[in-house]
Protein backbone atom coordinates (compact mmCIF):
# COMPACT_ATOMS: atom_id res chain seq x y z
CA UNK A 1 0.00 0.00 0.00
CA UNK A 2 1.60 3.75 -0.68
CA UNK A 3 2.46 5.66 1.68
CA UNK A 4 -0.23 8.83 2.00
CA UNK A 5 1.86 12.45 1.91
CA UNK A 6 1.32 15.64 3.31
CA UNK A 7 3.47 18.09 1.33
CA UNK A 8 4.46 21.66 2.63
CA UNK A 9 6.22 24.77 1.03
CA UNK A 10 6.82 28.52 1.43
CA UNK A 11 9.43 30.86 1.44
CA UNK A 12 11.16 30.97 4.83
CA UNK A 13 12.68 34.18 5.53
CA UNK A 14 13.36 32.86 9.09
CA UNK A 15 16.93 32.87 10.91
CA UNK A 16 18.53 28.99 11.41
CA UNK A 17 16.92 28.96 15.01
CA UNK A 18 13.30 30.40 13.64
CA UNK A 19 13.19 28.00 11.04
CA UNK A 20 13.99 25.18 13.57
CA UNK A 21 11.33 26.63 16.11
CA UNK A 22 8.96 26.92 13.31
CA UNK A 23 9.41 23.10 12.15
CA UNK A 24 9.38 21.75 16.21
CA UNK A 25 6.02 23.69 16.14
CA UNK A 26 4.55 21.92 13.15
CA UNK A 27 5.73 18.49 14.12
CA UNK A 28 3.94 19.01 17.80
CA UNK A 29 0.34 20.51 15.98
CA UNK A 30 0.37 17.51 13.56
CA UNK A 31 1.75 14.31 15.75
CA UNK A 32 -1.45 13.16 16.71
CA UNK A 33 -2.74 13.14 13.39
CA UNK A 34 0.02 11.43 11.28
CA UNK A 35 -0.21 7.51 11.42
CA UNK A 36 2.43 5.47 10.32
CA UNK A 37 1.25 5.27 6.36
CA UNK A 38 1.19 9.11 6.42
CA UNK A 39 4.60 11.04 5.24
CA UNK A 40 4.98 14.96 6.58
CA UNK A 41 7.09 16.63 4.02
CA UNK A 42 8.41 20.44 5.22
Amino acid sequence: MRAKIVAGNWKMNKTLEEGLSLASEVVNMVADEVTDDVKVVL
